[in-house]
């Protein structure tokens, strides 16, 4: 048998690199900072864990600051999918309760009524100094909305009272948080400029994201997301090439595999959390047959009661298990719109665009995990050192979007200049709900 020449690789690894003068790094054993990264790419990030939705990534700051670290890409996907109650809710470990849906809803369209600029309706806050209640506003003599949905465990709860529960009986906390965002929809309804009442579906769509469509306080995110992505996508593309074909980008690879990675987890991380920012429902009218039967006949006795100009009124006070007070004013409407107020249900939609988000920036993310595992072929010290620093800066800038006040929820490009919050708005959304 012949000898083996001396100049002879033995370690087809060393074929590769040298071969390929980029990959001078390549793999090492043990437990090194890239395998670290791994981990917690994929689990890390206690932070964001919970089994029942967040509203952390309800405003387009909240995305972007969550979005920025590269770790707990499990805890991304359960803020994606956080508002459903089916099958891909349930393999990432959330559950989704109808109380938590109508505090979402409840809460933000009575923030909307106050901040968001529409020409729909007039805010009761508008020019209003001490920011400490509500205003009359044409026949609306309504007090802000308080104690919603959670409230009512431990205080007065708001209501309609044409959405009371029998006599001597309580409703669920389910029933109740229906009642009370059907209630929150009377009072929206009663703050409307009577030309904007003829477009009432249009603007529970558009103004208070009633719809199974992406919100619009996403929608300039989602542009910037689409042109980042295809510029990202374009660097990653080029990394890979140059790990294992020619190198173009000479000694600085190792940091540019670094960056891919890092940019392609921001725009998938961001854009996931964008997805689940809002749910997407469906918006349903009752029948007669699936309205109680006290309702009913309440809104038949109302009907009774409509003036010369084709309105009634209605009043809103509060409501502690069965014993209600009628201390939170009224307000004069078209029958026809409490009728309509009264049969509003909302059901959670998975709508194709919603399919087609999930499935493309959850490969963002897996793409980006791939570029971490191919970076190791190039990885130096220094480069290492460079992901070290952007993960301590990113991880500052997530603390203080999960930290982020109420504001946020509604834009600067969306609020009311000249109107305020009717009450001091003091942490998390979620505070103000108990989701």
């Amino acid at each position: 048998m012949p000898p083996i020449p001396t100049d002879f690789p033995l370690d087809i690894v060393a074929v590769v690199r040298r071969g390929n003068g980029a990959a001078a790094g390549a793999w090492r054993g043990g437990l090194t900072p890239g395998g670290v990264d791994l981990i917690a790419m994929i689990v890390s990030d206690s932070g964001l864990a919970s089994t029942e939705p967040q509203w952390w990534n309800c405003s387009t700051k909240g995305c972007v600051f969550i979005g920025l670290q590269p770790r707990g890409g499990w805890q991304v996907m359960q803020r994606a999918v956080q508002w459903g109650n089916d099958p891909i809710s349930s393999m990432f470990g959330v559950t989704c309760s109808k109380p938590s849906r109508y505090a979402y809803f409840s809460c933000s369209i009575r923030n909307r009524l106050e901040k968001w600029d529409s020409p729909a309706w007039s805010s009761p806050t508008e020019a209003v100094d001490n920011a400490s209640g509500w205003k009359d506003v044409g026949g609306s003599h309504v007090r802000r909305p308080t104690k919603l949905i959670d409230g009512s465990r431990g205080g007065q709860a708001f209501i309609c009272s044409l959405l009371l529960p029998e006599k001597e009986t309580s409703y669920t906390i389910d029933v109740q948080a229906r009642m009370q965002f059907r209630s929150i929809l009377l009072v929206a309804a009663g703050l409307m400029k009577p030309n904007s009442l003829v477009h009432l579906d249009d603007i529970m769509e558009n103004d208070f994201q009633l719809s199974p469509r992406l919100g619009v306080i996403f929608r300039r995110l989602l542009i910037i997301l689409a042109i980042a992505n295809v510029i990202v996508m374009g660097i990653a593309i080029a990394t890979v090439y140059s790990i294992f074909r020619d190198n173009l980008f000479g000694k600085v690879i190792p940091y540019v595999a670094q960056a891919a990675s890092l940019l392609l987890w921001a725009v998938g991380a961001i854009g996931l959390l964008m997805l689940g920012g809002n749910p997407r429902v469906k918006n349903i009218i009752l029948p007669d047959s699936d309205l109680p039967p006290y309702i009913l006949n309440r809104l038949a006795e109302l009907k009774t009661k409509v003036s010369k100009e084709g309105l009634v009124e209605i009043q809103f006070g509060s409501i502690h298990g069965s014993h209600y007070i009628p201390d939170h004013g009224s307000c004069s409407l078209p029958f026809f719109v409490v009728d309509r107020m009264c049969r509003w249900e909302i059901g959670v939609v998975r709508s194709r665009n919603w399919y087609f988000g999930i499935g493309w920036w959850s490969t963002c993310l897996l793409l980006s995990i791939g570029l971490q595992i191919m970076g190791a072929q190039v990885a130096t010290v220094a480069s290492e050192i460079f992901s070290i620093i952007v993960l301590l800066m990113t991880a500052l800038a997530r603390g203080y979007g999960v930290a982020g006040p109420e504001e946020w929820l509604i834009p600067g490009r969306k609020s009311r200049r000249t109107a305020g919050y009717g009450a001091s708005l003091v942490g998390k959304f979620e505070a103000r709900a108990g989701a």
